[in-house]
């Protein structure tokens, strides 16, 4: 995708459109500087747009405050959190979907042969990605050995907390356990096959797991341990104990790479998956469960009711939507939780109040 590193706002077709698109850009940008004068963020990078055009791309405040100030830039790299579940496993789960490597009724039984007998045996496919899968809520593994081989296995073999399919509720066993079913259907590291699959294609050259040291100086720092701010070492203790590459958390990425990766899935690339996939994915599977979910992907049916609207956050304060009306996406990466995690209903304020300046008034 072309790209002008110092194209900000999008030649524009007529004045009354440059006012509107300005007018938003502004009005997104103003809250999150409100955002930063109130501390819920240090700083943040931003990038709206369709496939082919940019309409805002700018960077404010601070990629670090302790223990120096270092100012946010659009190339600043973040840790993406949970985006990791749509940015990486999704769209391999996409592919192999597409070429029949999997179906969404294949259970963890079918994939993992050691789990045949297992409580977590007739959980399918579909149900890991839609967060109906019974696996336990909480995630910690660090009570396991640091060990991935033990880790799946003691997945596999914790008690259900409720019958599969029988309710939502929003964890990161699920897709912790996909990226493990993915290496085993692919033959291959998981990293490996989202850096060949995914990400090279899309040239996204700035996501990956475990960023190494030539890149630090680029990359936003997150919550203080023992001392020192964690800056490219992943943040969620999980995905760290698995060596930083992990199915729901682990990946760095920036708002341009987003940017690519977000407008493959409007256009419904094959890299992830073709339009009949995207078809499903892009499908309320949990409506009679009362809770809106696609395949890995949430409805913003609630903050938009009129629209189509979905996406997906990151626990770090990253944020990802795409808006399937208006052939639009939204990628909004900030470090919320450095240098110490903040109030979750204050990012979760901002950011509703983001994505409204963004719906508020259709482009023509």
């Amino acid at each position: 995708m072309p790209y002008d590193a110092d194209m900000h706002i999008s030649p524009l077709s007529s004045e009354s459109h440059s006012v509107v698109v300005e007018g938003k850009a502004e009005a997104m940008v103003d809250a999150l500087k409100r955002g930063i004068n109130e501390q819920v963020i240090p700083g943040a990078a931003i990038i709206w747009g369709s496939p082919n055009r940019f309409l805002l791309d700018r960077a404010v405040g601070y990629a670090e405050v302790v223990p120096t100030r270092v100012e946010a830039q659009n190339s600043t790299i973040y840790d993406i959190a949970s985006l990791t579940k749509v940015v990486a496993t999704w769209p391999l789960v996409a592919q192999a979907l597409q070429s029949g490597a999997l179906q969404l009724t294949q259970t963890v039984g079918d994939l993992i042969p050691e789990s045949a007998q297992a409580p977590a045996a007739p959980i399918t496919i579909q149900q890991l990605l839609t967060h109906t899968s019974g696996l336990m809520q909480a995630t910690w593994l660090s009570q396991y050995p640091r060990n991935a081989a033990t880790i799946r296995e003691r997945l596999v073999n914790e008690k259900l907390e409720w019958i599969p399919g029988s309710r939502v509720s929003y964890s990161n066993r699920p897709f912790i356990l996909l990226g493990f079913i993915l290496e085993q259907v692919l033959g291959m590291p998981l990293e490996r096959a989202c850096k060949e699959y995914v990400w090279k294609p899309l040239d996204m050259p700035d996501t990956t797991f475990n960023p190494d040291g030539s890149v630090l100086a680029r990359i936003a720092s997150t919550e203080e341990r023992d001392g020192t701010c964690l800056k490219g070492s992943v943040h969620d203790e999980s995905a760290a104990w698995l060596g930083g590459v992990a199915g729901h958390a682990g990946a760095f990425s920036t708002t341009r790479d987003l940017s690519r990766f977000a407008s493959a899935v409007l256009t419904r690339s094959a890299v992830v998956g073709g339009h009949e996939v995207s078809a499903l994915t892009f499908t309320d599977h949990t409506k009679q469960l009362g809770v809106s979910r696609g395949l890995a992907w949430e409805s913003y049916e609630d903050w938009n009711p009129s629209g189509n609207v979905w996406g997906h956050l990151g626990f770090t304060g990253t944020s990802l939507w795409l808006d399937f009306g208006r052939n639009e996406y939204l990628v909004l990466l900030s470090n919320r939780v450095h240098p110490k995690r903040g109030d979750p209903q204050a990012m979760r304020a901002l950011r509703q109040e983001v994505f409204s300046k963004w719906q508020e008034t259709p482009l023509q």
